[in-house]
């Protein structure tokens, strides 16, 4: 690919740490290179594709926030938070009620090594119904199902108010820290990890693998 490189990131840990050696000739593992130049090469095959590529998400993301896509509506958007935000914390899993304590509200929950607990909240809002973004409502409702030390994501479709992040810096000097995902984030979520969802769960969300907009 013109000899751009590729952010480390991007690299499963054992690809990565056979570059580290200063040996001339070295082994590393071909289904983890054939993953990465094959599925993820629309992060750094060029400027064309990149430019393309680019348009493609703002165009998917227009269509997300004036819900538009076919068969994608609130309990889809779950499991499509599931699928992704599993490659970060494996295990999360969706909970069955709204109401896990008090007025809270958490649609998945992750108890990671070391106690580490992550609860997350999704929001599906379509623009031209919540054009302020995501309100100090949805901070309360999630605060109110953390306890402290706890991790907590507001994730959503669309953007979020300054009150909203304002309200979230309150409530981590308490200990109860709230991160966000904006719908912008989340359209870059599902390109970069595309590859975790099957054909049918891709049609779900209106794309192909090739990253085509259905």
């Amino acid at each position: 690919f013109n000899r751009r490189t590729i952010n480390k990131q991007f690299m499963t840990s054992r690809v990565y740490d056979s570059f580290k050696g200063q040996s001339t000739l070295f082994t590393t593992w071909y289904n983890d290179v054939h993953d990465l130049v094959t599925e993820k090469q629309h992060l750094f095959i060029g400027d064309d594709f990149q430019t393309k590529h680019l348009k493609l998400k703002e165009e998917y993301l227009n269509k997300l926030n004036e819900g538009r896509i076919t068969g994608l509506n609130s309990n889809e958007i779950e499991n499509v938070c599931k699928k992704i935000l599993n490659v970060f914390f494996p295990g999360i899993e969706r909970q069955s009620t709204t109401n896990t304590k008090g007025e809270g509200d958490v649609d998945l929950k992750a108890e990671l090594i070391g106690g580490v607990v992550v609860k997350v909240q999704i929001k599906n809002f379509y623009k031209n119904l919540n054009e302020n973004g995501i309100g100090i409502e949805v901070v309360k409702q999630l605060e109110k199902a953390m306890d402290k030390n706890d991790n907590g994501i507001i994730m959503t479709t669309t953007t979020i108010s300054s009150e909203a992040k304002a309200l979230a810096e309150e409530y981590a000097v308490e200990g109860k820290k709230i991160n966000f995902i904006d719908g912008k984030k989340f359209v870059d979520l599902i390109f970069e990890n595309i590859e975790v969802f099957s054909d049918e769960e891709l049609i779900n969300l209106g794309l192909y693998k090739e990253l085509m907009i259905v």
